[in-house]
């Protein structure tokens, strides 16, 4: 999963940056909103929205870590300050959240 900070200008978009470094659980992010299929040789799913909702769709979908209270704390504190620096840009105007779901096929 990556999310894509697109800018638009006149008909064209541009990727400005691609982050996978907030972890957000993609199965709950998938369940909770009607993502669109891309089909590009492999079956994917993306969802653009405001950079606004990024904080609520975080919250609801942020991915848990099995470790001690004082691991967990550090680790949140780390995604908050992605979080936080993705925010603050300017220089996009909407997010993609894009689910690649390459087909590996069977090791059988």
């Amino acid at each position: 999963m990556a999310l894509l900070l697109i800018k638009k200008e006149d008909e064209k978009e541009f990727v400005v940056c691609s982050t996978e470094d907030l972890n957000m659980d993609y199965h709950e992010l998938r369940n909770l909103y009607s993502f669109r299929e891309e089909h590009n040789g492999y079956m994917d799913y993306y969802l653009d929205i405001p950079k606004e909702e990024l904080p609520t769709i975080y919250d609801q979908t942020k991915r848990t870590v099995g470790c001690t209270k004082r691991q967990l704390l550090k680790y949140r504190e780390e995604q908050l300050k992605v979080l936080d620096s993705i925010m603050l840009r300017t220089d996009y105007d909407f997010i993609r959240i894009h689910i690649y779901e390459f087909d590996c096929g069977d090791n059988d």
